[in-house]
């Protein structure tokens, strides 16, 4: 909802901001961010160049799954989506890090974060960053 100019240079500070930490450097951040003007780049170009990651994860889980975690979740106001709106969604995010990849370089790895599996992405997530 932040105005795009606001947008463009919080990301553009946090992408100067981690690129001087030495070390390795995990960014929980999202792919991409649906606004009333359509999908925004979570990690726009001016960004990637500042951070050139090693490895992009996706942590993704099923579009009902995802429906039904947001209807039963009272700690959070979120915009009505509809199942087919949260694959749109997805499947956006598995394109603009394919985009993430041609630029930098890196890999990209999905997780699937599935109901009742919490302990199988934990460990697939600790498996990628050994």
């Amino acid at each position: 909802t932040l105005d795009r100019a606001v947008q463009k240079r919080l990301q553009q500070k946090a992408g100067q901001a981690i690129a001087k930490i030495t070390g390795n450097v995990l960014i929980d951040t999202h792919a991409s961010v649906k606004t009333p003007k359509g999908y925004l780049a979570g990690l726009p170009e001016w960004v990637l160049r500042e951070i050139m990651p090693d490895i992009i994860v996706l942590v993704e889980t099923d579009d009902d799954q995802i429906l039904m975690r947001r209807l039963t979740d009272e700690t959070r106001s979120r915009d009505k989506e509809g199942s087919r709106s949260i694959a749109e969604h997805q499947q956006f995010n598995r394109s603009i890090a394919a985009a993430y990849a041609m630029l930098t370089g890196c890999t990209i790895r999905i997780i699937t974060n599935a109901d009742f599996l919490l302990e199988r992405s934990a460990a697939d997530l600790a498996d990628v960053l050994r």
